[in-house]
């Protein structure tokens, strides 16, 4: 059992599904992130807000390269808002991620990781390759470092 300063069992086996096996990271890789990840939620005290959202949420910055995440931050779809197209690409990612199924027992994730490449793709972009480090990944390390 997790305390809430740490990440979940439920949510690390559904971070491996779409990390290691969406995005070819590496066992050790993905070990690396989830420890480092388990410091930043100590560090912030980030359990309280951090369940509030399902667990690819949090991984969505991981499905990017670097230079599309820098263009969604950059620019707004609705100035009058000042909403970057960021805040918009992630909630359309999730749900394209989930579909219709994601709280079923019957969800099908290979199913998902074509939906969400078909999400990327409308924006002429792919999944970061098994070698691309983003910055949210760098960013997240950056907890595990000593």
């Amino acid at each position: 059992m997790a305390t809430s300063n740490t990440v979940e069992s439920g949510y690390v086996e559904e971070w491996r599904k779409a990390l290691v096996g969406w995005l070819g990271w590496t066992e050790e890789r993905f070990e690396r992130f989830v420890c480092a990840f388990n410091t930043k939620l100590a560090t912030q005290k980030g359990g309280v807000w951090f369940y509030h959202e399902t667990p690819i949420y949090h991984i969505i910055p991981l499905l990017v390269r670097n230079q599309f995440d820098e263009r969604l931050h950059k620019n707004m779809r609705r100035p009058e808002y000042g909403a970057p197209e960021w805040s918009y690409f992630r909630r359309e990612m999730l749900a394209a991620i989930e579909g219709g199924e994601y709280y079923t027992d019957h969800f099908d994730w290979r199913a998902a990781c074509e939906r969400a490449a078909k999400h990327l793709a409308t924006y002429g972009e792919t999944f970061p390759p098994p070698g691309e480090t983003t910055n949210y990944e760098k960013q997240i390390l950056s907890f595990g470092a000593k």
